[in-house]
């Protein structure tokens, strides 16, 4: 949460400027565990950063997105947070300029924000959070992704 409220209004400039500079995808496009074959994958930073539900349960993270979508208190409301910064992305997407993802947030974190989104997606749905839900199908759609399927299947 730290984190989140110390870099989120930077994260939200540079995706309105049209590009991102610096590093703060970890803790802004969250996604769950990346696991392969039943083991957990992915870099240290990854491991550290992404939604991990409690043990047993700990290579998913359903419901810790869930807990995250409820998240607010004085200083920062991670949700609205979130809306936010996916409703920009959407923008520069949608933009009259030639933008996608990977010039708006580079290589490296394009897939790290469609997984963050079809996660969202996911947990949003049967009418947990109808509006994160729609702005995520939003932006699948504007990049021809699907949506994650149901439960426990996720993409790096």
């Amino acid at each position: 949460v730290l984190s989140h409220e110390k870099e989120f209004d930077l994260a939200l400039r540079e995706i309105k400027a049209g590009r991102k500079c610096s590093c703060w995808s970890w803790f802004i496009f969250l996604v769950e565990p990346w696991v392969v074959n039943g083991e957990e994958r992915g870099s240290g930073t990854n491991k550290f950063f992404c939604l991990r539900d409690p043990k047993p349960n700990n290579l998913q993270g359903t419901e810790a997105a869930k807990a995250f979508l409820r998240f607010k208190d004085r200083r920062v409301d991670l949700r609205r947070n979130y809306v936010q910064i996916v409703r920009v992305v959407l923008d520069q997407l949608s933009s009259k300029w030639e933008v996608t993802l990977q010039s708006l947030l580079g290589f490296l974190d394009a897939p790290k924000f469609v997984s963050s989104v079809k996660l969202f997606e996911r947990v949003s749905r049967d009418r947990f959070d109808e509006e994160v839900n729609r702005v995520c199908m939003e932006v699948l759609e504007r990049i021809d992704e699907k949506p994650a399927p149901t439960e426990g299947m996720q993409s790096p």
